[in-house]
């Protein structure tokens, strides 16, 4: 452990060291004008945000991949023949009480 302590302290030391006597960076008027002409020609992107949730691009990833589902639940729902008569029966067989109760409600 001694070792370890004798080599952070080193190290410490030389850091001290360097920072005592480091040189400070003068840069001259015309280079800083040139950097930042440099920095001004450079191309800016715009910002693009959405003015409006419409024009944002999750809304229209989630309403193509909603459509893609209720398209796939469309075709299989026509193949399979499944229709309101299906659903009702289903319905009468499973609960039937409340299906006597909900069918005044839809004549």
């Amino acid at each position: 452990m001694k070792r370890h302590d004798e080599e952070i302290t080193l190290i410490e030391r030389a850091l001290r060291y360097a920072h005592r006597n480091r040189r400070k960076f003068e840069a001259r008027p015309e280079w800083e004008r040139n950097v930042m002409s440099n920095i001004r020609s450079l191309r800016a992107i715009p910002l693009q945000s959405a003015k409006t949730a419409w024009e944002a691009p999750a809304v229209w990833r989630t309403a193509a991949a909603v459509s893609f589902c209720a398209l796939v639940i469309l075709v299989s729902s026509l193949i399979s023949d499944a229709g309101a008569e299906y659903e009702a029966a289903r319905f009468l067989i499973e609960d039937p009480v409340t299906f006597v109760f909900t069918q005044p409600l839809f004549p």
